[in-house]
């Protein structure tokens, strides 16, 4: 009998210690009032800081005593806490054009200016952090591009430069440090910078598995441009004389395991061929086995098609494709020519049963489009609430630099690297994008080994 009581007796020791850790470092923020924004940024600070979301009072008395405590109130409180002076944005509902100037804080630059506050920050870090992070920019009136897409020239932090500079992620970062000065005995969370690679798979053969119309089709035009290698290319391909110059992806699979990678691949799996999606139907057993070879070592998610993102049948479908052909759960997407619509989108995949989304970045240039590298839970801002949906951002794309910025491979590592650098300051995550497609193309050679070569250098932070 007594034997038996031990374990029981060692299992609630660890939940006490447990308890009494987790209770130390958790952070608490004190307001008069609630509101569904508070919330929202109370609950993706403290889970910044310190891994679970912070205790909301709105009594000082309730607040333990000893623990970092971050008082967001007009008047200073008598007891020790960091004082954030509130600007009104999380206190409203509804949307309306706030007034964004822009100055250097403490904590760099910064917006929501809170001067002769007495505060240490200079700013209200909360409603600017709920400003870029609720994209609340993305519902004011504003230009599209060409695609129907919000254009990044209408954002603040391109219209500032701080495009590539997560700029939210260094908030956090001086906030920590200010909470230590004040309550030096708190272990906040101390992460630490990644490098997550992931693959956006438009198509997974060149020739293979694409029928005969769509081969017909295609050599076809090769023979009106005189495409005469390209229409060699394809016949023998098609004879079974010469591999499919995307197949295998051995190559890639290897260089994975060599580095203790487990990337993302992204697959478009539509069987509707249009002008922008012309994926090979992962129906067919060439693509169903290679697919099925990139999910032993890595992640699997949906590319789901360019006119999907207001389609909630065509979702639903393509997912269905992705399922049969791996016999796996679908959760994670990412959309065709980064068609992410706030909010209609993000409703649209939660009904569908997504649960993560890696869309929040821009198809034309490169940066942090919601001022963060490190994910973060949706807030639906129409409805006012918090949403079970988590959005990734990725910061660079092989796409934008080669056909959009037309860099040279020497300037797009460049860029790569110091949007790393940037990362890496504020342990943050660096989600990047190749198209795999793109390797069957000589021109892209080049680029490929600068890319190969950066990421090998980084091998210690890939996920």
């Amino acid at each position: 009998m007594r034997r038996l009581a031990w374990p029981g007796l060692v299992a609630f020791s660890r939940a006490i210690a447990t308890y009494l850790y987790f209770s130390s470092c958790m952070l608490t923020i004190y307001c008069p009032y609630h509101s569904p924004r508070l919330a929202y940024i109370a609950h993706w600070l403290g889970v910044q800081l310190t891994g679970q979301p912070a205790a909301l009072v709105q009594h000082l008395k309730d607040a333990p005593a000893g623990q970092p405590l971050l008082a967001y109130c007009p008047q200073p409180p008598a007891v020790p806490a960091l004082h954030i002076y509130p600007t009104g944005l999380l206190q409203q509902a509804g949307i309306s054009p706030p007034t964004i100037t822009w100055h250097q804080s403490p904590a760099g630059p910064a917006f929501f200016e809170t001067p002769g506050q007495g505060t240490t920050l200079g700013f209200d870090v909360l409603a600017a952090s709920f400003y870029l992070l609720s994209r609340y920019e993305e519902y004011l009136p504003h230009t599209k591009d060409s695609f129907g897409r919000y254009c990044h020239t209408q954002s603040t932090l391109w219209q500032q430069g701080l495009l590539h500079t997560p700029v939210v992620d260094g908030w956090v970062q001086f906030v920590k440090g200010t909470l230590q000065k004040l309550f030096p005995q708190w272990q906040p969370l101390e992460g630490q910078p990644q490098w997550q690679l992931t693959y956006d798979v438009d198509m997974v053969t060149a020739y293979k598995g694409k029928g005969l119309w769509r081969n017909t089709g295609g050599a076809l035009m090769e023979l009106v441009k005189g495409r005469w290698a390209r229409l060699h290319q394809r016949m023998q391909v098609l004879r079974g004389n010469h591999p499919d110059p995307l197949l295998p992806y051995d190559h890639l699979l290897q260089w994975h395991e060599r580095l203790g990678a487990h990337p993302f691949y992204f697959v478009l799996a539509t069987t509707h061929f249009n002008r922008y999606d012309k994926a090979t139907p992962v129906t067919h057993p060439v693509v169903q086995r290679t697919i099925c070879q990139w999910a032993s070592h890595s992640h699997i998610g949906l590319h789901a098609s360019y006119k999907a993102h207001a389609q909630y049948a065509q979702v639903m479908q393509e997912k269905q494709n992705l399922l049969r052909a791996t016999l796996l759960p679908i959760t994670q997407n990412r959309m065709h020519y980064l068609m992410l619509h706030l909010p209609a989108t993000c409703r649209l995949l939660l009904q569908a049963g997504i649960t993560t989304d890696w869309s929040m970045g821009y198809g034309y240039i490169n940066g942090f489009r919601a001022g963060t590298s490190l994910p973060f839970t949706w807030y639906d801002l129409e409805k006012e609430c918090i949403t079970p949906l988590t959005l990734v951002p990725f910061a660079w794309m092989d796409a934008n630099s080669l056909f959009e910025l037309k860099q040279s491979p020497q300037e797009a590592m460049e860029e790569l690297a110091q949007l790393w650098t940037q990362v890496k300051g504020v342990n943050g995550q660096l989600v990047t994008i190749v198209h795999p497609h793109m390797m069957g193309n000589p021109a892209w050679h080049p680029w490929w080994e600068g890319y190969q070569k950066l990421v090998e250098g980084q091998a210690a932070y890939l996920a």
